[in-house]
């Protein structure tokens, strides 16, 4: 099958997209996971609490939103690494999952994940087995491969663009989740819900959320609360600029979506829309100087410099912003916003 990307340049590697806290390359799929299993939160329930990872929960909060009962097939869009098609499984037991993913590394470590790969070449990738972070990620690859046995025969992953499921028949999906991948499309948000128009059945649902520098939620506004305009980065690019020249930081989110250009644009292919909930991850201040600032910092930088150049001065920045009361005073800026839809078709 071609794929028809049509996804943002630069989509999937760290050091070009808008804030994504990874190191390298999205599509080895290591770099991806390596965040995960170093990022537990706090699930929310339970007494005591217990704790996932964080990209985990969020699939977990967003497929309770799926008020359908066991759907024959379920369509995984932006699979990733497998992570919300496990939940999918675990919530549905009778229910077929196909995972659609467009980076060929991220497939690859789905496969070995739900055992349909033997990982040779992903263990590869990892620079010394003993390091804290790549043991964190082994003991995190090797509880998944447990817990995914039983379910492996229900489970299929197909590389290809959430814009093109021209390789699905009409009508032959019963519900979709999208986690965390809509804002890759940007403007083209009204061409995969035409896609999503024609597979989805009567009165099948879609469950899908967002990120903050997409979609500007009414009443948790990005520029009011999101971890983007903390004065910490700020602090950072003043100290930055007293060396290069650069952006302001504030230019670093700017959402293209309300809830009524959302509204709109599902409405014309077909679907009546929700915001069923929102849900505030708190970004705590080591994950972020660890592995967001440096991301944002060499998006905002405007002169020419080699990558070992900017990392230098970012680290020096960053260093002293640490050590810094000025810096750390604000305690607004420290959520990511994640709104939450639920998109039923209502039309033949």
């Amino acid at each position: 099958m071609a794929i028809k990307d049509g996804l943002k340049s630069g989509a999937f590697t760290g050091d070009a997209s808008k804030g994504n806290p990874y190191e390298g390359d999205l599509r080895k799929g290591v770099d991806y996971d390596l965040y995960e299993a170093n990022f537990p939160v706090p699930e929310g329930e339970g007494n005591p609490p217990r704790f996932l990872h964080g990209y985990r929960a969020g699939a977990r909060r967003l497929l309770r939103h799926l008020s359908c009962d066991n759907p024959n097939h379920l369509l995984d869009l932006g699979s990733g690494t497998g992570i919300a098609s496990l939940e999918a499984l675990l919530r549905f037991p009778l229910t077929k999952v196909t995972g659609l993913e467009i980076s060929p590394g991220m497939l690859l470590t789905a496969k070995y994940k739900f055992n349909q790969d033997a990982g040779e070449e992903l263990k590869s990738a990892i620079p010394n087995s003993e390091e804290p972070r790549y043991k964190n990620l082994l003991d995190y690859w090797g509880g998944f491969r447990e817990e995914t046995k039983a379910h492996q025969p229900r489970v299929a992953f197909v590389q290809g663009s959430i814009l093109d499921l021209s390789w699905l028949e009409s009508e032959s999906i019963d519900a979709a989740n999208a986690n965390q991948v809509m804002h890759w499309a940007g403007e083209k948000l009204p061409l995969v819900f035409q896609e999503l128009g024609r597979v989805i059945k009567a009165k099948g649902e879609v469950v899908w959320n967002s990120a903050s520098h997409f979609y500007n939620d009414q009443n948790l506004p990005a520029a009011e609360y999101g971890f983007r305009f903390n004065d910490f980065l700020g602090f950072v690019m003043g100290e930055i600029s007293k060396t290069v020249e650069v952006k302001d930081y504030h230019t670093l989110s700017n959402p293209i979506h309300t809830f009524d250009s959302i509204h709109e644009i599902t409405r014309q292919q077909g679907f009546a829309t929700e915001q069923v909930s929102t849900w505030l991850e708190h970004i705590d201040l080591q994950v972020y100087m660890k592995h967001h600032v440096s991301v944002f910092a060499k998006q905002l930088i405007v002169s020419e410099m080699t990558e070992e150049e900017k990392t230098r001065l970012i680290n020096e920045a960053i260093a002293k912003a640490a050590t810094s009361d000025q810096a750390l005073q604000d305690v607004k800026h420290k959520y990511d916003i994640v709104p939450m839809f639920r998109s039923v078709k209502v039309k033949q």
